[in-house]
């Protein structure tokens, strides 16, 4: 099966390519060998044993394939290279066990490389040999190289593992050493290609292995990459006792890394270098990074330096973890600048101002102030709920250039003109006028800096330029004057202090605050309160005062009606009925006629009574109708709305006391 064809250089071998799992997979080769005197005699039997173990091992692994076997060795397929580096550690503990029973030495040859996936892999098929049996050459030169108990893989694989892996997943495994060896050239590979090594420490060499032909001479800049140790999940930093946790981002000039001493519970953060000529310009601001140590190591908008190694490497600068991003990358993950806060934006600004005052006391120039040198932690909902720290000082230009920066030109460089366009550089695009010109910062260019990255908040984009006409119109609207002295294009007319500007900022967000801000939310809530008492109070004194009334008169009425006597009958009609019922000869007509009479004398007997009644009759039946219309009144109108504001006041006032107290019970 195995195939003599060389493999090109595929894309996903570059030593500075991104692994992905679309478009990707991870080989593994596996080659099993038994050392000793009965070696030959053994070998038949073994590389079944060892075929078996390997298969024992990959059913772990539901996601890893067997792809085929090639003569005595296993080539292995994992979509991704995280699983492919615990499925080969796996295998090396498994082959000392087996190594322990057989009282024989046994060395497991692994090789990984990231290839592309095959052209004819279709997304739910199953992978075949044959898709990737021409990667088998490359596979078998490199495993070749390892005397067993070490793992050599290209650099994709590598780094993959080192970011994706776990410390928890990888305890089992002992102390590992994650070694880069450079670019080298492999046979099978047409272009050098970067090769790393996992091991375990042994001796503490972090030489290559024997017959890996390096090639880095052939490339540009290669020279200038510090090869050897490279961080990864819980390995200890040589000469130290702190242990790494994980990978936190690809820093200004290397990787930075969480760890520290297991037996002090602070946490710190690890900025490692691995470029010489970077380390030397690291190296030349060493007193700086002292400084910031000493002078500002207790303010709380800077971020602490606690010790720099530039001697030997690994080099690193090692400073306080802080959960924090860059300014532009914290404004992208809580939605985009227009998305934080008005009040947040000037916070922002003003922690910085605070840190950078601190500086300036202490004889300290940032010299790069920009958003990507301000770290920024919390959501940003409140003002509380968000933390500034500064970093990097005097460090802006390590990692944008391999040539140190040019001497800083004399102070007898013209001032920058009063007005004038926006830089268009990146690198430009903070700086005063006066620097852009050719004049050294100071601590005036440093708050004027500031003030643009100030503009671009209150703008809603932090990556606008901004002119010196355009400063004065957008802080003119603060309302501050003392604020735009900080920001005139002349510097010989610009007020000085980072600390003015904090003060400034801070007393506009008080301002803001008291108009629309909590202070004045809490005034209307008291107002609402008090009204809603007021109201309840007017409303318990209308039942109080017209309840008791209102059913008094209605229990008299009630026990009125109860005692009026029956209504006497008409004598006339009964006299009428007796006739009829005793068989009278009476007729209908003369009936009707009697009754006619008898009604006629009726309505004149009341016509005379009425017109009899004195006036005093008269004004205590309207009196009477005007009781029953209040009443009336009170029970249709006034008793409701009565009602409904008692019961909308208790439950505006009870409700919010009650899921207070829900939410506090469900927090605890």
């Amino acid at each position: 099966m195995e195939s003599p064809a060389v493999i090109e250089h595929p894309a996903a071998l570059s030593p500075s390519g991104e692994v992905g799992t679309s478009g990707q997979r991870t080989l593994v080769f596996v080659t099993g060998l038994i050392r000793g005197s009965k070696a030959e005699e053994n070998a038949r039997s073994f590389t079944y044993r060892h075929a078996e173990l390997v298969r024992e091992i990959l059913e772990q692994f539901e996601q890893g394939k067997e792809l085929g076997r090639f003569e005595n060795s296993l080539l292995i397929l994992f979509p991704e290279p995280a699983l492919a580096v615990r499925f080969s550690l796996k295998l090396q503990v498994a082959i000392r066990a087996l190594a322990d029973e057989a009282h024989q030495p046994i060395f497991e040859q692994e090789a990984l490389l990231v290839v592309p996936a095959a052209a004819a892999e279709e997304p739910d098929s199953e992978p075949t040999a044959s898709a990737y049996e021409g990667h088998v050459p490359a596979c078998r030169s490199l495993a070749g190289l390892t005397k067993g108990n070490q793992i050599l893989l290209t650099a994709p694989a590598f780094d993959h593992a080192r970011c994706q892996l776990k410390k928890e997943e990888l305890k089992e495994f002992g102390a590992l050493l994650w070694l880069s060896h450079g670019l080298c050239q492999v046979p099978g590979i047409e272009s050098p290609v970067e090769i790393c090594e996992i091991r375990e420490p042994g001796d503490g060499s972090t030489n290559p292995p024997a017959g890996l032909v390096k090639a880095g001479a052939e490339v540009p800049g290669q020279e200038n990459i510090v090869l050897g140790w490279r961080p990864a999940p819980g390995a200890t930093i040589p000469g130290t006792r702190n242990v790494l946790e994980g990978k936190l981002a690809d820093g200004r000039f290397g990787e930075d890394w969480s760890g520290g001493d297991p037996s002090v519970k602070e946490k710190r953060m690890f900025q490692f270098c691995f470029r010489s000529d970077w380390v030397r310009m690291l190296k030349e601001k060493e007193a700086v990074f002292q400084s910031v140590k000493q002078k500002l190591g207790q303010q709380r908008n800077v971020l602490a330096v606690q010790a720099v190694s530039f001697d030997q490497p690994p080099f690193y600068i090692c400073s306080e973890l802080f959960e924090g991003k860059d300014l532009l990358s914290w404004a992208q993950g809580v939605g985009g600048a227009p998305a934080i806060p008005f009040a947040t934006r000037l916070e922002i600004v003003a922690q910085a101002a605070t840190g950078l005052q601190a500086a300036h006391e202490g004889k300290l120039l940032h010299l790069d102030l920009s958003p990507e040198h301000i770290l920024v932690a919390g959501s940003g909902a409140t003002l509380k709920d968000v933390q500034v720290k500064l970093t990097n000082f005097a460090v802006g230009h390590v990692g944008r250039t391999a040539q140190p920066t040019a001497p800083s030109p004399s102070s007898e460089a013209p001032a920058a003109p009063a007005g004038g366009t926006p830089p268009v550089s990146p690198a430009d695009l903070y700086k005063a006028p006066e620097v852009i010109a050719g004049n050294p910062p100071t601590a005036k260019s440093e708050v004027y800096s500031l003030g643009i990255i100030l503009c671009q908040l209150i703008l809603g984009n932090l990556s606008e330029p901004v002119a010196p006409e355009r400063i004065k119109e957008i802080l003119t609207g603060l309302k501050r004057e003392g604020m735009l002295g900080l920001f005139a294009a002349n510097p010989q007319e610009r007020a000085e202090g980072a600390g003015r500007l904090a003060g400034d900022l801070r007393a506009v967000i008080k301002e803001r605050e008291s108009r629309t801000g909590p202070a004045a939310v809490t005034r209307r809530r008291m107002f609402q309160t008090v009204a809603s008492i007021v109201m309840g109070v007017v409303s318990l004194t209308i039942l109080s005062i017209y309840g008791p009334k209102y059913l008094r008169r209605r229990k008299a009425a009630a026990k009125e009606n109860l005692n009026k006597p029956d209504k006497k009958p008409d004598p006339k009609k009964k006299r009428s009925g007796e006739e009829d019922s005793s068989g009278s000869s009476v007729t209908s007509e003369e009936s009707r006629d009697a009754g006619t009479e008898a009604k006629e004398g009726e309505e004149e007997s009341n016509a005379l009574k009425t017109t009899s009644r004195p006036a005093s009759a008269v004004r205590e039946k309207k009196k009477e109708e005007v009781k029953e219309s209040a009443e009336m009144l009170f029970k249709l109108i006034i008793l409701p709305i009565a009602v409904v504001v008692l019961l909308g006041t208790v439950v505006q006032q009870v409700v919010p006391m009650i899921k207070k107290h829900l939410n506090k019970g469900s927090s605890s």
